[in-house]
């Protein structure tokens, strides 16, 4: 059995509000990442420790257009999705039990087992510098979009995940959350 924790701040909540107070859960062994999505683009940031996102120039990234955030590390993720004029509920999911973050605590989920998972990133490698741990790639279809990772050759990115399994009321095994965990240079 694995056990997936998680808290949620039950009231709607800005994306910079949640990061401020999840900051500390999300920093505490590895380099956080941010997957945002505005209507102009979808973009990969990074968590600072004064809860700012910020892209591989440096600057900090503009949330005010943002729908949708998943910030992800090896232990956990915080997802945000907005509902209402930059406010929404948050939500943070770990595989450590966590007490100093959003208000209410969820139901723990006892899953069976956990199923690693991965997901390919379009694009090959650019010769551009965009900035340290920071890698730009690119393809005709979407053009250039950087990815905070550095890569040792040409191949492509992944963006790896953990299932988390649940046997449902009728005895099959579904995959009840999916949390992401890190970028990777395909194997």
């Amino acid at each position: 059995m694995t056990s997936l924790y998680g808290r949620t701040s039950g009231k709607d909540i800005s994306l910079q509000d949640a990061l401020i107070c999840c900051v500390t859960a999300l920093s505490q062994d590895s380099e956080t990442i941010a997957l945002l999505y505005s209507p102009n683009e979808c973009q990969f940031a990074k968590l600072q420790m004064d809860a700012t996102l910020t892209k591989a120039n440096g600057e900090a990234v503009k949330l005010n257009y943002v729908f949708e955030a998943r910030v992800f590390n090896e232990q956990s993720e915080l997802r945000w999705l907005n509902k209402t004029n930059g406010q929404g509920q948050a939500v943070i999911i770990s595989n450590q039990k966590l007490s100093s973050c959003l208000d209410l605590e969820l139901e723990e989920l006892e899953a069976i087992a956990t199923l690693e998972q991965t997901y390919l990133l379009w694009g090959k490698r650019t010769n551009s510098s965009v900035g340290d741990h920071w890698t730009r790639l690119a393809t005709p279809r979407l053009g250039a979009f950087d990815v905070p990772i550095v890569l040792s050759s040409s191949y492509p990115v992944e963006l790896k995940a953990v299932e988390y399994l649940v046997e449902d009321n009728f005895g099959n095994v579904v995959v009840a959350e999916e949390r992401l965990v890190k970028l990777q240079e395909k194997q």
